[in-house]
């Protein structure tokens, strides 16, 4: 019986392999080298393993003589699966279909084409139709209800992805930790926190050795107020990735030592997240609020238009650059910020507070009066604006 390393070995032996020779003998070794070659194929089961040694190219080049001499549906799904490993995301479709051509009872290839139709072609409808072609034909296959409920979650109709999220759990008897991954992701984003949290835990329980599982447990004790569970959740996170850590980690992580007032370790990471993405506007922002709060008006204004530069929208930064330009008394650039601020996002209280008092100054008090009725608008028991809105009249 071949094994695993042996089939690759003569693989490379076939196509790399170089001999020295007297010049007399050359042109007939190099005839018997190409045979070998061709010669040399190996089975369907030998090609599998391969692709799960994630030995793409030499299970491509098995699968794709057997596809020739004997094509079978299994072959062509197994040859979707490796140019989809290597994001050859057409022509991994096109196997998958001629997978389904031969059998359109498939289930896995409709699951696999329905996976890439979502997830890197943004063809929603065509994937749920064909998850529930899948589950019509299996109902009892988890990965068909998982297909329909990751669908349902980017479509935003996340009772619907709840719901089958759920049957792909009962189904999988609970063992798959990701089900519980996406469930909870689902939860979260329906606003069921503590459902969310649930989820994300109990994934961790099945394997604990998933860096997305802890990174979003922490986002969600952060929105539940468990600062310090967060940091824990996320530094476990970030400890998981080792070498390839991503900035949004280091970023939140800042953020959140930033609330608890831990200025010079939110820093650290806030740095550390721009180092590894220089275009990340959030951390520049979480820098500008810091040196806001130690009264480092013109380093927070550096890093707020550093933000903006990156994103021209950042509607956030603008309303923070207009209140520090107002600690600057500057108030008519103030007045600039606070505008393109609002025109992006015509809620923010501060800039409408920061208009009002603009023209509250150059006693244009029905202009004043509009804005700082806006901000009541929004927050009725707003000091500031109850305040100066007093002034007006």
């Amino acid at each position: 019986m071949r094994t695993l390393k042996s089939i690759s070995d003569r693989l490379n032996q076939a196509r790399n392999k170089t001999y020295t020779h007297n010049t007399s003998s050359t042109a007939k070794e190099n005839t018997q080298i190409n045979n070998s070659t061709e010669m040399f194929c190996g089975t369907l089961e030998d090609a599998i393993d391969l692709y799960y040694d994630d030995k793409i190219d030499d299970a491509i080049h098995i699968l794709e003589k057997i596809s020739k001499n004997d094509p079978t549906s299994k072959c062509y799904h197994y040859l979707g699966l490796c140019y989809s490993s290597q994001n050859e995301y057409r022509k991994a479709i096109d196997h998958f279909n001629l997978s389904l051509d031969i059998n359109p009872n498939n289930v896995k290839s409709l699951i696999e084409k329905g996976s890439i139709l979502y997830e890197h072609l943004d063809k929603f409808d065509e994937a749920i139709d064909l998850a529930d072609i899948a589950i019509s034909l299996n109902s009892q296959n988890a990965w068909g209800y998982s297909l329909r409920g990751k669908v349902h979650y980017a479509k935003s109709e996340f009772n619907k992805a709840i719901k089958d999220f759920t049957k792909a759990i009962i189904l999988d008897k609970g063992e798959f930790a990701w089900f519980y991954y996406y469930r909870g992701v689902s939860y979260k984003a329906n606003e069921q926190l503590n459902k969310a949290k649930c989820d994300i835990e109990r994934a961790i329980q099945v394997k604990d050795s998933v860096q997305n599982f802890y990174y979003e447990l922490g986002l969600i004790q952060n929105t539940l107020d468990e600062d310090l569970e967060a940091i824990q959740s996320i530094s476990k996170a970030i400890d998981l990735c080792e070498n390839d850590v991503p900035a949004s980690y280091f970023g939140n992580r800042g953020s959140i030592y930033s609330f608890l007032g831990d200025y010079d370790k939110a820093i650290v990471d806030l740095e550390k997240a721009i180092t590894l993405d220089p275009k990340y506007d959030f951390a520049y922002k979480i820098i500008g609020y810091i040196y806001m709060e130690l009264e480092k008006e013109e380093e927070a204004l550096d890093n707020y238009k550093k933000a903006v530069d990156i994103d021209v929208d950042y509607s956030d930064a603008y309303d923070k650059m207009a209140l520090c330009y107002l600690i600057l008394d500057n108030m008519e650039i103030a007045k600039e910020a606070a505008e393109e601020a609002l025109e992006i996002n015509p809620n923010l209280i501060t800039s409408l507070n920061i208009l009002g008092t603009y023209y509250l100054n150059i006693e244009q008090q029905v202009r004043a009066k509009r804005y700082f009725s806006r901000s009541l608008d929004i927050d009725p028991e707003h000091e500031y604006a109850i305040e100066h809105l007093q002034k007006c009249n």
